[in-house]
């Protein structure tokens, strides 16, 4: 307690200062700052992945029709080839 009996912490955000960090969506941390945009990414690559399985299968479909064993196997070799990328990415980044 202060000389005049308010409560008041030293270095503590006065009660106004932290509602208008809120209302005012403000981050308070560095976390929270990157947060909101690493989901809209993230987002934004998955729906476009679910595109181009859609264009592959509309193409597969009608311009060179392509039975179920065709899908499987360059849903295989699409599969094999990402875990490949994937792979070398991690290698090379943890140099």
């Amino acid at each position: 307690m202060r000389d005049d009996g308010s409560d008041v912490v030293p270095g503590a955000a006065s009660t106004s200062q932290r509602f208008r960090h809120d209302v005012m969506d403000i981050a308070h941390a560095r976390h929270q700052v990157y947060a909101r945009p690493v989901r809209t990414i993230d987002s934004f690559f998955v729906r476009m992945g679910d595109v181009l399985s859609a264009a592959l299968v509309r193409a597969g479909t009608s311009v060179v029709v392509v039975r179920s064993r065709g899908f499987e196997a360059i849903n295989a070799a699409l599969a094999v080839v990402a875990l490949i990328l994937r792979g070398v990415w991690v290698v090379t980044t943890r140099r």
